[in-house]
């Protein structure tokens, strides 16, 4: 298939993902809906702050783990909640690398935008870009995991080495306009009252498709590495 016939199969599964499970495809709008709710009710301490955030990870992660299992076994919703101990695992793992991968370059770029001295912007975005093209192995390894396959990270990688460009073109195409539209949706600046609750709204619906779209992307990555025929189930 061509990048381009996998960005619309990438789009194609969140839609037939948010159709079979309308509730956890929700979970992130709710989310969203109460942080705003508790924001018009003045709950805006550090303690609110850090439980939002956990709360929001939370609802990240079992979108993640719903779909990649729900995608890998061919929407058999018994086998999606049927997890067993190395999901947890492989959310652990995926948290834990990915979080030290996006502090570091991140870091990085602002310390080659302090030494240039400007073009933030340009240099945080770029190191992000690249934290995406070098996670690209990554991806397929923590479906895997998340799904009862024993794809291994040196077998992902290796399998990945001829298709790395194609792999993360696939993935950055089906993630650029979600995330346009997020940051047109963050540059909204409503007066209050009705107007915030919309854009709350529509905030949460964007950071649900967002989630979506990404998973359905790493996904993406996997079965070019791993087609049906070659992914055993457990």
């Amino acid at each position: 298939m061509s990048i381009g016939d996998n960005i619309i199969a990438v789009y194609c599964r969140a839609g037939a993902f948010a159709r079979a499970m309308p509730l956890v495809v929700a979970l992130p709008i709710a989310v969203e809906a109460a942080r705003h709710a508790a924001i018009v009710r003045g709950w805006t301490s550090r303690d609110a702050a850090l439980g939002f955030t956990l709360l929001s990870t939370l609802t990240m992660l079992t979108v993640l783990v719903a779909a990649v299992r729900w995608w890998r076994f061919d929407g058999d919703g018994d086998r999606v909640w049927r997890l067993e101990w190395r999901v947890l695992w492989g959310v652990l793992l995926m948290m834990t690398i990915q979080l030290i991968d996006e502090i570091l370059f991140t870091t990085a770029g602002h310390i080659f935008a302090d030494l240039a001295g400007g073009g933030r912007m340009f240099f945080v975005g770029g190191a992000q870009l690249l934290w995406l093209f070098v996670s690209v192995p990554l991806f397929p390894w923590y479906v895997a995991m998340m799904s009862e396959d024993m794809l291994t990270l040196p077998q992902s990688l290796k399998a990945i080495r001829p298709r790395w460009f194609h792999i993360f073109g696939v993935i950055f195409g089906a993630l650029l306009p979600i995330l346009a539209i997020g940051s047109a949706v963050r540059s909204l600046s409503p007066d209050g009252g009705l107007e915030q609750a919309v854009v709350a709204l529509i905030s949460g619906v964007v950071i649900a498709t967002t989630m979506l779209i990404t998973d359905s992307a790493y996904f993406a990555a996997y079965r070019i590495v791993r087609p049906p025929a070659d992914a055993g189930v457990a």
